[in-house]
C-alpha cells in the first residue's frame, strides 16, 4: 500500500485539531493518575478526566503554556471530583433522611414488627421456595450448591429466587395494604 502525501497545506481548523490531540496525548495520563491518588476509580477517573478536558477546551485553555494548562487541567478535574463528591453526601444524607423517618413511623418497637412481617411472608411460601431463600440469603450459600441441593441448575435456581422474592413482596404489600395474603402453596 503507497500512502499519499497530500501537497494541500492543512486548514486552520484541521491543524488545530492536530494540536489539540497531541495536547491531549500529553495531558491525559497525568490528570488521570491525579484522580486516581485521590481516591476516584477507574471509570470514575476516566469520567472526570474527560470532563475536565471538555472544561478547559470549552474555555479555550488549551492556548495556555503546558505548564500553565497542566496546572488548569489538574484544578479542574480536583473541583470536578469534589463537586461529585459532595453530591454523593447529599444523595447519602438524603437516603439516611428517609431511612430515619421510616424506622420513625415502621420500627418504634426495633424493626421487631418489620421482622415479623417477613418471616410471616417468608412462612407464607411453599417449602422449597422457602428451603431456597434461606440456604441463599440466610445460610448464603453459593448459587451452584443451592441448585444442586435442590436438583436445579443455575437458571432454575435463579427462577425460583425471583418468583420467591416476587411473593414475599406481593405479601408484604397486602399486609401493608392491611389485607391477609393467601398462601403461596
Amino acid at each position: 500500500m503507497v500512502a499519499v502525501v497530500s501537497t494541500v497545506p492543512l486548514t486552520r481548523r484541521a491543524t488545530a485539531a492536530i494540536d489539540d490531540a497531541v495536547l491531549v496525548a500529553q495531558q491525559i495520563r497525568g490528570v488521570h493518575r491525579y484522580l486516581r491518588l485521590l481516591g476516584a476509580d477507574g471509570a470514575t477517573a476516566d469520567d472526570l478526566t474527560q470532563e475536565a478536558f471538555l472544561v478547559a477546551w470549552s474555555k479555550h485553555k488549551q492556548l495556555l503554556p503546558t505548564a500553565a494548562l497542566r496546572v488548569y487541567l489538574r484544578q479542574t478535574a480536583l473541583n470536578l471530583w469534589l463537586n461529585r463528591q459532595r453530591k454523593r453526601r447529599r444523595e447519602a444524607l438524603a437516603i439516611a433522611a428517609c431511612m430515619e423517618r421510616l424506622w420513625i413511623g415502621e420500627c418504634a418497637d426495633d424493626g421487631d414488627a418489620l421482622v415479623a412481617r417477613i418471616r410471616l411472608c417468608v412462612a407464607r411460601l411453599a417449602p422449597r421456595a422457602r428451603h431456597a431463600l434461606v440456604l441463599t440469603y440466610v445460610d448464603e450459600r453459593p448459587r451452584s450448591e443451592v441448585a444442586t441441593s435442590l436438583g436445579l441448575r443455575d437458571n432454575g435456581l435463579k427462577m425460583l429466587l425471583q418468583r420467591a422474592r416476587a411473593a414475599v413482596a406481593a405479601c408484604w404489600r397486602a399486609l401493608q395494604s392491611g389485607v391477609t395474603p393467601d398462601p403461596e402453596r
